[in-house]
């Protein structure tokens, strides 16, 4: 059984040895994989050099990138949406596979993107960034977001050299791990091979030390004697050599039904096994096997050998727990790497985040945008006091956030919601009844089902307080592209921003409403805008 458990130890160890120290002198103490390199061809120079999507459709990895040019590079990651919109329809450099020492792509068709037509370095919204002369580079976690990665060379003549590795955090140290763990199995399987080894002597050196026959000459009785066991008158001739017997066990107990009543010698019988004596007796003619008494609690009995296997089984199951168990606890901490999981959700972007927000307002506190699958994208901002709500929009990714309306409201907003779910066509309909009912408010000054802010009215009691009448108001669609309903999710129910165009003598006017459309209950108008259209 020892033998066993040993080699079990030592060849699983050694496994782990080589295993474990192989990857770590890999890996390395940076716990970076590098997977290889691709210098964009000489028709590619000057262009921006993207990754295809398949390049990070991973989970639980982390993705290096290093680009290298000349002059200089910009080297960023960014939301599949907001790379589409900044390269679709471009001339660039497509990494398009990605294996181990194999990296290359494909050079697009279209107009050529270059540092001096994209002006990344310029553009809101990248999610990491960095530049470097010669060379810059990103680590990027992947966790299923759809990302790109762009680098794009300073100068029109360079040629970008990609470089793409991996990066596993702990990687290393759970290999140094592995190692170890490995080395203590072979020194335990070691100390298992020693301990049985030890174990055979001191059996040997037991038998060895038993007690012999005396020498001869020495209290050896008168041959003839009864007391010699010499065989009586016509016995075969030749003297019968008697068994040994255990300790504590007569010469009688042991002495067959069938076989002939024989002395013992006078000295002391050593400890033997019950097997040798059956052998001993039937090598002397006895027919019949012994019978002897059992033993009260001895262990050289064949029971004994039962009683000291189980706790051999148990020390073995000791060793095997203290050494994998530690094992185990280490791998649990690495999670493993692998492709993302497939799913049939569009791919979409968050119209802008909170640290996006705050490079345009930098006291905002609560950002509102939906997710969009494409631009043009549009995003509430809420900030100072008294409070506000800045409307932006954007059309492309390479486009500045673009001020289209400011609306002052007064008590408590809504807090954001991690994601925005794309409003069904069921309240769609329902920010549409509350436009049609702002439009009728301002026309008539009567509304249903909807609950006004005192700023709002106030407004409009302005507007006719400077001499326009009301039956002079009208108020119309908003311009071409402009959408009249937008609606964003928060905690609760939904943001609708309004928008109309109303019309008085010798003025159009721009007519911004946001209002909260609860889950249960009754909207309500937050604030208005009303500004002057050159």
């Amino acid at each position: 059984m020892l033998r066993s458990v040993s080699l079990f130890l030592t060849t699983v160890g050694l496994l782990l040895v080589v295993i474990g120290g192989a990857s770590a002198t890999f890996v390395g103490p940076d716990d970076t994989l590098v997977i290889g390199e691709k210098r964009v061809p000489e028709r590619a120079a000057g262009l921006a050099v993207r990754t295809n999507p398949a390049i990070t459709k991973f989970v639980n990895i982390d993705l290096l990138v290093r680009a290298e040019a000349e002059g200089g590079v910009f080297l960023a990651t960014s939301h599949r949406v907001d790379t589409d919109s900044l390269l679709g329809g471009r001339r660039y450099y497509e990494i398009t596979r990605m294996s181990l020492g194999d990296v290359g792509g494909v050079v697009t068709e279209g107009p050529r993107a270059t540092r001096r037509t994209l002006r990344p370095a310029r553009i809101t919204g990248w999610l990491d960034r960095t530049t470097g002369s010669p060379e810059a580079e990103l680590v990027v976690p992947l966790d299923g977001t759809p990302l790109d990665v762009v680098a794009v060379p300073r100068r029109a003549r360079d040629r970008v050299t990609f470089t793409i590795g991996a990066t596993v955090q702990g990687a290393f140290w759970i290999q140094v791990t592995v190692a170890v763990t490995g080395l203590l199995m072979l020194l335990a399987g070691w100390g298992l091979r020693r301990f049985g080894r030890s174990r055979s002597q001191s059996a040997a050196s037991t038998d060895d030390d038993a007690p012999s026959d005396p020498p001869e000459g020495r209290d050896r009785p008168a041959s003839g004697s009864p007391a010699s066991g010499a065989p009586a008158s016509g016995s075969p001739s030749g003297s019968l050599s008697l068994p040994r017997y255990p300790r504590g066990m007569t010469s009688d107990a042991a002495t067959p039904s069938t076989a002939p009543i024989v002395a013992a010698p006078a000295v002391a019988a050593p400890a033997i096994a019950a097997p040798v004596i059956a052998s001993a007796l039937l090598a002397s003619g006895a027919t019949a096997t012994p019978t002897p008494a059992e033993p009260a609690a001895d262990a050289s009995a064949p029971g004994g050998a039962d009683a000291e296997r189980k706790p051999q089984w148990d020390k073995r199951k000791i060793i095997l727990l203290a050494v994998l168990v530690p094992l185990s606890f280490a791998l649990k901490g690495c999670a493993v790497p692998g492709a993302a999981p497939e799913t049939d959700r569009v791919e979409t972007r968050t119209g802008m985040t909170l640290t996006e927000g705050q490079e345009l307002e930098p006291d905002a506190t609560h950002v509102y945008a939906p997710e969009f699958v494409s631009y043009p994208m549009w995003a509430l901002i809420a900030s100072g006091e008294p409070r506000r709500l800045r409307l932006v929009t954007r059309n492309r990714f390479a486009d500045r956030w673009q001020t289209e309306a400011t609306v002052r409201v007064r008590g408590p907003l809504p807090s954001t919601v991690e994601r925005a779910i794309e409003p069904n066509a069921a309240l769609v309909r329902r920010g549409d009844e509350v436009a049609w009912a702002v439009q009728g408010w301002w026309e008539s000054g009567e509304i249903t089902g909807v609950r006004l802010d005192r700023r709002t009215r106030r407004i409009r009691e302005r507007l006719l307080a400077d001499g326009i009448p009301v039956w002079s108001i009208d108020v119309a669609a908003p311009p071409t592209g402009t959408p009249p309903v937008r609606l964003v999710e928060v905690a609760g129910g939904h943001l609708a921003v309004l928008r109309h165009t109303v019309v008085v003598p010798g003025a159009r006017l721009r007519l911004t409403t946001v209002a909260h459309l609860p889950t249960a209950g009754r909207p309500r108008l937050l604030g208005t805008s009303l500004a002057e259209v050159s």
